[in-house]
């Protein structure tokens, strides 16, 4: 019995890890969120994929996932009713990394689609609520690196990361 549960538990772990490495993010379009400066130690010296780490935490920590919350990217409200699905989870990640004031990271909210080994995974649905979604695009200013975070999956996911190109 023991032997059947660590079997499942490891074949999880691989789908989870094969299905995490196998997605990308296409832009759409940038998304004009509020930068609502919130309350973070300003930080200057970390690397970015601590910056990232710090920030879906404290995104996380802020926020509980609801498909049934309001279409919105205020970010006062977003904290202060602490639901929201993938627009409120990008616009509040991309406050907290901005409001980080690192010299060299800056954050984008943007509309993405999903792929997972290049298939468009919007294509499945027909809900116009699943026809995108939102993540940060974070740019290391000084090397070029540009990450895709998503901060709505990566509470399912743990955090998703997708290093993208350097510009």
């Amino acid at each position: 019995m023991l032997r059947a549960i660590l079997i499942s538990l490891l074949l999880s772990l691989s789908v989870l890890f094969i299905l995490k490495n196998s997605i990308s993010y296409t832009e759409v379009k940038t998304i004009n969120s509020s930068n609502y400066n919130i309350d973070v130690e300003k930080i200057s010296n970390q690397c970015v994929s601590d910056v990232i780490d710090l920030a879906l935490t404290e995104t996380k920590d802020r926020l509980s996932f609801s498909l049934d919350s309001k279409n919105n990217n205020d970010i006062k409200y977003l904290i202060e009713n602490k639901l929201a699905h993938c627009v409120g989870y990008a616009a509040v990640c991309n406050s907290i990394i901005n409001s980080y004031q690192h010299p060299n990271i800056k954050s984008r909210h943007v509309r993405a689609k999903i792929g997972i080994f290049g298939f468009d995974v919007h294509s499945l649905f027909s809900s116009p609520a699943f026809k995108d979604h939102d993540i940060c695009v974070v740019e290391n200013t000084q090397t070029g690196e540009v990450y895709y975070i998503d901060p709505s999956l990566s509470e399912v996911l743990g955090n998703l990361v997708v290093k993208q190109r350097t510009l």
